[in-house]
């Protein structure tokens, strides 16, 4: 087959936007395929074609000037969230002025942020696509979001060069942003408009998770084709079984930002009841968050230990290389992973710990994709009811164990999850595409 995967994350890019794109590339070009990846010329990045391998070609395209960066250019201010003050008692046709303002500002916002900030990269995709796609004989475009400009992009390439078009949803599209001002009702409804289309135009739509595919099937007015096929796990970055257990203070180890809901409270109260009851210190135990996590909207996760009487007992350590925390993944003796208010998603660090094959503590949606998951395995504990005794319970349990656990790589179960029996299952579904388009 000959793919163009369009993805607007690619490494050397630091996003996690850009793991599964390049991992997808790569075992596409393994299986033999020709494989072109269309992304952003990232910092530091030259626009043009660079060989990657055998069969795998990355394409980097300048971004253009966005309306958004162009609005932002005139007035730095025009994207703050906040609303002009009221008016005094009396002052009617002010209040109306304000009210046209406020509508008017609504509306120019939400057309500079459609169908979102990344509209940019647009035009040069489609123009450098639908060139490539000539040039190449493309048989199929794959396209990846967010952002969801690539899948505009997709649209437009599928519309011009009529070759058949795989949509991927790695999060769920929502056509409703957090600011306000940027959610004028015309801007909603043109971007569910736009989440059909593209819909109707694909062949395949990809989800990475069962919880997303039935967010998005309510936009289908056809029975278009479902997959999912989970990010999975490297297995070449699967860590060998440890000698023996460790010595010294047992070490619970969380990686990644902490943002959204992913509340480190819940976690920290626990401890701290299971500190108080076993009478516990830094010469039994010490929590090390990894990475962006030193706050939590806006509140500092060091002060809310103190707060709970643990603040001797946890350490910040400053984002590292990929390589060097998965290392220090592996040295801990349990992990943590904070993934509340995700019930469609799964954190890529889930793959990530799964690897390191030590235990996890997870605190995750009842009945999300993370929990569901993690009940399929051996050897984790799960918290559901945050700020219950479940927390502590599984708190305590982690730390009888954690050093005497061992997990089996061969686990049926996480051999299911590992990426290549993943993508492998997804491949199985594009071949039957390109050869219909062939023929």
């Amino acid at each position: 087959m000959r793919i163009l995967l369009v993805s607007y994350y690619h490494p050397p890019a630091p996003e996690v936007g850009g793991v599964r794109p390049a991992r997808l590339a790569r075992f596409l070009a393994e299986c033999g395929n020709e494989v072109h990846v269309l992304t952003l010329a990232a910092a530091g990045t030259d626009p043009g074609a660079i060989a990657a391998g055998p069969g795998l070609t990355i394409h980097r395209v300048a971004a253009w000037r966005s309306p958004r960066a162009m609005l932002a250019a005139v007035n730095p201010t025009s994207e703050r969230s906040s609303e002009p003050a009221a008016p005094t008692a009396g002052a009617g046709t002010r209040s109306d002025r304000g009210s046209i303002w406020t509508s008017l500002r609504s509306v120019i916002l939400s057309a500079v942020w459609f169908p979102d900030d990344k509209q940019g990269f647009v035009g040069p995709a489609v123009t450098y696509g639908a060139e490539l796609v000539a040039r190449r004989s493309i048989d199929l475009l794959y396209v990846t979001g967010p952002p969801w400009s690539v899948h505009l992009a997709g649209l437009l390439l599928h519309d011009v060069t009529g070759v058949p078009l795989v949509t991927e949803y790695r999060d769920p599209w929502s056509p409703t942003l957090a600011i306000e001002t940027l959610n004028h009702a015309w801007s909603v409804r043109a971007k569910r408009a736009l989440q059909r289309r593209v819909l109707s135009k694909a062949s395949l739509v990809v989800t990475v998770t069962d919880g997303i595919a039935s967010y998005v099937r309510p936009f289908l007015d056809d029975p278009t084709p479902f997959i999912t096929a989970l990010n999975g796990l490297d297995p070449a970055g699967m860590a060998p079984p440890r000698p023996a257990p460790s010595t010294g203070p047992l070490r619970i180890v969380h990686a990644g930002e902490i943002y959204y809901g992913r509340d480190p409270g819940p976690f920290l109260q626990a401890v701290a009841a299971v500190v108080r009851e076993r009478g516990l210190d830094q010469r039994h135990l010490q929590i090390t968050f990894v990475g962006n996590s030193r706050f939590y909207r806006g509140a500092s996760v060091e002060g809310m230990a103190a707060a709970v009487g643990i603040g001797d007992l946890v350490e910040f350590v400053d984002q590292m290389p990929f390589a060097e925390c998965q290392q220090v993944l592996r040295q801990a003796d349990a992990l943590l992973l904070l993934a509340q208010h995700q019930p469609l998603q799964v954190p890529n660090k889930l793959f990530d710990y799964l690897l390191a094959r030590r235990p996890i503590l997870a605190f995750v949606d009842e009945g999300g994709e993370s929990d569901r998951i993690l009940r399929t395995l051996r050897g984790h504990a799960i918290v559901t009811d945050w700020g219950g005794q479940e927390g502590q319970a599984s708190v305590g349990a982690i730390l009888d164990r954690a050093r005497t656990t061992q997990l089996d790589p061969a686990e049926p179960e996480l051999l299911g999850l590992r990426s290549d029996t993943q993508f492998r299952r997804l491949v199985d579904r594009l071949e039957p595409l390109v050869s219909m388009a062939r023929t």
